[in-house]
């Protein structure tokens, strides 16, 4: 009876079915019907409830399949062919910068069949800096922080997601600025002119958007 695939992954599956007699076990499988991989997985051990292991599946693909078997006698037999299809490769979908601060961030993503991430950050393309957060298989929303960054930098990231079998799928490298660090230059003090009072104009600049705040009193007060 059988064969039946079960304990279907992203890149594994198990083969299961039972003789009425004694036999090893094969199994021929391939990615199109009637066409197999030269190499069968087998046991030699002489039983009745067979059960065959294939690994190193690509994810997210149909595979067809036939078990096969041979008796102590030398009888041989096979199944009908059967497929099933391994679980589609985590993903990462609307990666964002959800929040800059001048040291830290907020990234916001969705996730799809990852059991964890790692974001991979820094300065130049070759990172540096790890970020790991565990997830669920289930599609979700997701924010991670990223602490002790320079204020006003450029910093590239990726998002790694794993499969339940611990495989590593590489991201796209994107990229995030943190704010940069108020700072004024070039202050002007000048007294303006045709006013009824003494009135002074103070201007300068700065590096990025700020309020503006002057605070005057008289020397030694």
């Amino acid at each position: 009876s059988g064969p039946v695939a079960s304990t279907v992954t992203t890149k594994k599956a198990k083969i299961d079915w039972s003789t009425d007699r004694d036999s090893d076990s094969k199994v021929a499988y391939g990615t199109s019907p009637g066409t197999y991989l030269d190499s069968e997985p087998s046991n030699s051990d002489q039983v009745t409830d067979h059960t065959i292991s294939l690994s190193n599946l690509t994810p997210g693909t149909t595979y067809y399949y036939k078990a096969k078997w041979t008796d102590e006698d030398g009888n041989t037999g096979a199944s009908e062919e059967k497929s099933f299809t391994t679980d589609p490769a985590p993903t990462v979908t609307d990666p964002k910068l959800k929040r800059a601060g001048l040291t830290d961030v907020d990234l916001e993503f969705k996730l799809k069949g990852a059991s964890k991430v790692k974001i991979y950050f820094g300065e130049t393309a070759n990172f540096g800096g790890i970020k790991e957060l565990q997830t669920s298989t289930v599609e979700s929303l997701y924010t991670a922080s990223i602490d002790k960054l320079s204020d006003g930098k450029k910093y590239f990231y990726k998002i790694n997601t794993f499969d339940s079998e611990g495989s590593e799928y590489e991201g796209s490298i994107l990229s995030f600025e943190t704010m940069p660090r108020p700072k004024i230059s070039t202050v002007l003090l000048q007294e303006a002119r045709g006013t009824a009072q003494t009135t002074m104009l103070v201007s300068w600049f700065t590096n990025t958007e700020t309020s503006s705040i002057v605070t005057y009193f008289p020397e030694g007060n």
